[in-house]
């Protein structure tokens, strides 16, 4: 007989467990192999022995949670790996890892496709213990997770993290086949403790942590961890099928190619060739050279504007690595020369400008450019597209009062990822934006060297900025995501309540916080953890950020949702920092003294 502890209903089970009962009742049907069976069954409730649930949870990961901690990510580079199913991008993602094995065996099984979501890896010297983390965000009308699944853990190097990406993987599937979508807020974080050549990667690059992201090669779905604000994005293929390569290419880059046109990329062709020593190493790389040059030429139809002339992702035979055999569960000649090889290649790309201004200022000076006909020719650039027209189109006009109503709060995830999500769509309506709009620019309708170099050089700037995240705000909690990315987008939307508040106010550090959270308290956001926020005032292109917003008047664009207001204050607000400089760049190059230059930006800025 069992005792009175021993005994609980469905409420008491699924309590244990940390799900609610409707949630219980769906793994009881999704795991009915091994889930536990009741003592017996009442009308009202079956009636289970405790014993039994613990032993499943302790199975199923249901029992552990990480200690792992990052305080604070400190500077970061953000690498994506994207490709077709099949193609070794875990494997890959594996080389960063201190223990590429144990990794290995939860995430590369055999050639199936092991990553039915996005996987963000993040890897640092701060990693207390290397582990997993499910998050998939599917709730019911009470807000209650209904498959159980969000929030699961495990160690990666204990043995049940293979069994922990398997059930993820079914999970997933599971979903696909009853015709789901896998949403962008179901993802798997994945806590990793850098190998010898992600430390060198990061020393080289002065960076305490590596984000790295390995996209889902069944979907295109990139919006929660969007692969347009990866520092380096890698292609990845396989020589399995050359023809199905060039179309899975070909299919990337037409859908990407305004989301990553200012990117730096790297190809990475998998060729199935033995590898046993450095002639044959090399061997490879000539093949995949080789492969990729066919791929460039297939591209050769594309690159019809400046712009996507000096795209990289329509050069892959410039940067292509070919990948060679290596084994699952030792360490081989080939992926000694291979790590080497990718060390060198991701240094240099995460290191180099992508348009060098010296170079630039050379030509310009070179052609004895006048001022009035440089900045005449900038401001054609940044003028290319215009918000203004847009404000017709606004049917209801989503105003602070509506932000307010909708009761946001500071820290993403307790947001529902409301903000990041938008603040994400928000930056690919903008590269779209200015890709369409930068494309027009050929080598026709702007013949002089200085003009299409200019052209590449602001489209870069501008691009690059609004992908990047930027604020005063900074947050502090151990077990909240950094960037801050929702404080900084409710900043930019409160940006002239933050700057007369705040910025400008001669208060006490400690004081200027206290009047930064009193403006977020205004418009009813909320937070369980306000003691964390803090303000890196000595940021100048956040400051800076925050006043443009207002001078541009872009806190007056009318919008009819969310991330609309998101995009014209945060985002744009991205892209004037960005103007900014630009002109103080034009000027520098015309000789203007530094008393004159801001005065002058201003006149440029405002006085349209």
């Amino acid at each position: 007989m069992l005792s009175a502890d021993r005994i609980m209903g469905v409420k008491e089970a699924a309590e244990l467990l940390g799900v609610s009962s409707q949630a219980f009742a769906n793994l009881r049907n999704r795991y009915k192999e091994d889930f536990p069976v009741p003592c017996v069954e009442l009308t009202a409730t079956p009636i289970f022995d405790r014993l039994d649930i613990e032993r499943w949870a302790e199975a199923h990961n249901r029992t552990y949670k990480s200690e792992n901690t990052i305080a604070n990510l400190g500077a970061y580079k953000t690498i994506a790996f994207c490709g077709r199913p099949r193609v070794g991008k875990s494997f890959l993602v594996s080389l960063f890892f201190d223990e590429p094995f144990a990794y290995r065996a939860g995430c590369s099984q055999h050639g199936d496709d092991f990553t039915q979501c996005a996987v963000q890896h993040y890897v640092s010297s701060e990693i207390k213990e290397p582990c997993a983390i499910f998050h998939n965000k599917r709730k019911d009308d009470h807000g209650a997770d209904v498959d159980g699944m969000d929030g699961i853990q495990c160690p990666i190097r204990d043995e049940k993290f293979p069994q922990f990406m398997r059930e993820i993987t079914d999970y997933l599937k599971s979903k696909r086949e009853a015709g789901e979508e896998i949403s962008s807020d179901v993802y798997i974080e994945v806590y990793m403790c850098p190998s010898p050549m992600a430390r060198e990667i990061m020393a080289k690059c002065n960076v305490k942590t590596l984000i790295i992201t390995d996209t889902p090669g069944v979907s295109s779905n990139y919006s929660l961890v969007p692969i347009e604000k990866a520092d380096l994005v890698v292609l990845v293929a396989a020589d399995s099928n050359r023809t199905e390569a060039k179309e899975s290419y070909g299919e990337l880059v037409e859908k990407l190619a305004p989301l990553i046109a200012s990117s730096k990329m790297c190809f990475m062709y998998r060729i199935s060739s033995p590898c046993d020593d450095e002639e044959e190493y090399q061997e490879i790389q000539d093949e995949a050279k080789d492969a990729m040059q066919s791929f460039e030429d297939f591209f050769s139809g594309l690159r019809t504007s400046i712009i996507e002339s000096s795209m990289e992702v329509l050069q892959p035979a410039k940067t292509v690595i070919g990948i060679p055999p290596m084994k699952a569960k030792k360490k081989s000649v080939a992926e000694s020369l291979f790590v080497n090889h990718i060390t060198e290649k991701v240094i240099e790309l995460l290191t180099k400008e992508n348009v060098a201004f010296t170079e630039v200022a050379d030509e310009i000076t070179n052609a004895g450019v006048s001022k009035d006909e440089l900045l005449s020719f900038v401001k054609s650039l940044l003028e290319a597209w215009s918000f203004e027209t847009l404000e017709k189109d606004v049917k209801q006009e989503y105003t602070l009062d509506t932000f307010k109503d909708e009761r946001h709060d500071r820290v993403m995830s307790a947001d529902n990822y409301r903000l990041l999500y938008a603040v994400n769509m928000a930056c690919r309506k903008q590269l779209q934006s200015l890709y369409n709009e930068f494309k027009k620019y050929n080598e026709q309708n702007c013949p002089e060297m200085w003009k299409q170099m200019l052209v590449k050089y602001v489209y870069s700037r501008l691009s690059s900025a609004v992908k990047v995240d930027m604020g005063v705000s900074e947050g502090t909690h151990h077990f909240e995501a950094y960037p801050p990315v929702t404080m900084y987008a409710m900043e930019s939307i409160l940006a002239r309540d933050v700057w007369e508040t705040v910025i400008t106010s001669d208060a006490e550090a400690y004081q200027k916080v206290q009047k930064y959270i009193s403006v977020l308290k205004n418009y009813e956001v909320t937070s369980n953890s306000w003691g964390y926020v803090n303000l890196d005032l000595q940021n100048v292109p956040a400051r800076t950020k925050l006043y443009l917003i207002d001078k541009c008047k872009l806190n007056e664009i009318k919008v009819e949702n969310t991330t609309d207001m998101v995009w014209s204050r945060y985002t744009l607000g991205l892209q004037k920092v960005a103007e900014f400089f630009i002109w103080r760049d034009m000027l520098n190059v015309m000789g203007v003294s530094k008393d004159d230059i801001t005065k002058e930006i201003e006149v440029l800025m405002f006085e349209r």
